[in-house]
């Protein structure tokens, strides 16, 4: 596994990506957004560098479009 530069929390993810918790637990449910990490029993995380692939994906499907 690669380094990760940083494990982000729910409302981080959703201010990076600028959709709702709701919005972010459906798309990670239809699978179409990564699965983050479980910590513990209250407790997720998402990797930074999967966040920013996911993101970099949408980029060059939006310009292949």
């Amino acid at each position: 596994m690669s380094s990760v530069d940083r494990l982000l929390n729910a409302k981080e993810v959703c201010k990076l990506t600028s959709v709702s918790q709701a919005t972010l637990y459906r798309l990670i449910k239809a699978n179409k957004f990564p699965k983050p990490l479980r910590l513990g029993p209250q407790v997720t995380r998402w990797r930074s560098d999967e966040i920013a692939a996911h993101l970099d994906r949408l980029s060059a499907a939006r310009g292949a479009a």
